[in-house]
């Protein structure tokens, strides 16, 4: 056999296998070579057809987890405004507080003198 390399493998070897000429009932039967690698072509375009499958799988994924990831910044982003609008509103409430207990303190100053007054003026 041609292509023996002593190997054992059978890969890249030619035989010869009997092919019928002229029809099945011609009787005229001839030897042509034939590859033991004729399945390769084939192995290689369903291997071919499995990447091509994976790769536009993974661009699928890939999409996908891109869009969750721009989903989530999205929401985020939201989430940084809403807290941004709560701070803000509670900066107003402080504000609003500290300007109420400052007016009740001054009131509560002013009845501490009117009561001094009053006091010092029952004592005379």
């Amino acid at each position: 056999m041609s292509g023996d390399t002593g190997s054992g493998d059978l890969a890249g070897r030619t035989l010869s296998a009997p092919t019928t000429i002229g029809g099945a009932n011609s009787g005229l039967e001839t030897m042509l070579p034939m590859s033991l690698d004729a399945s390769l072509p084939l192995e290689g375009a369903l291997e071919a057809q499995r990447r091509e499958r994976r790769i536009l799988a993974n661009r699928a994924s890939a999409a996908r987890s891109r869009q969750r990831k721009m989903e989530h910044a999205q929401a985020l982003q939201r989430t940084v405004g809403d807290l941004m609008t709560q701070l803000q509103d509670a900066r107003r409430r402080l504000e609003a507080a500290c300007n109420a207990r400052d007016a009740v303190a001054a009131h509560n100053a002013a009845l501490r003198a009117r009561a001094m007054q009053l006091t010092s003026g029952l004592q005379q």
